[in-house]
């Protein structure tokens, strides 16, 4: 579950969870951000395993069918004295018919949205979560 030491930049995959055009953002404990589902890719793991892994441990469901589509790679850079020199970031899209309840992990995310465009465009979102990007899928 852990990246190489010596690595310099860490894979990381954000599923893009669009359902009645809504998008699916959670926020962590003790944050006044919102975020996508998703997180690091771990060093045994291939995006796709990674995909239905975020997915069920922060949704608390399981993707039976769902093919996510790659919209977006983006390349974040860290200042000299973080642990990386930076993230990938892989966004995927992932498209539901409604919208859907969650299971938070309750030790580390206290809330859940459903964001409209209009809600998305006044939220706080992460840095890693690229509003942008969010708001031309909309």
């Amino acid at each position: 579950m852990s990246d190489p030491q010596n690595a310099s930049h860490r894979a990381s995959v954000k599923l893009v969870c669009i359902a009645n055009n809504s998008i699916l953002l959670i926020r962590a404990k003790n944050k006044d951000t919102f975020n996508l589902i998703g997180w690091a890719v771990d060093i045994w793991e291939n995006l796709d395993n990674t995909i239905h892994r975020e997915f069920l441990e922060e949704t608390g469901n399981v993707l039976w069918d769902k093919k996510p589509k790659l919209v977006h790679v983006e390349i974040k850079h860290f200042p000299k004295w973080w642990q990386f020199d930076g993230v990938v970031n892989v966004f995927y899209l992932l498209s539901f018919d409604n919208p859907f309840d969650i299971v938070l992990e309750e030790w580390v995310y206290e809330e859940y949205k459903w964001c409209s465009k209009e809600e998305l465009q006044n939220l706080s979102v992460s840095d890693h979560t690229n509003k942008e990007l969010l708001l031309s899928l909309l």
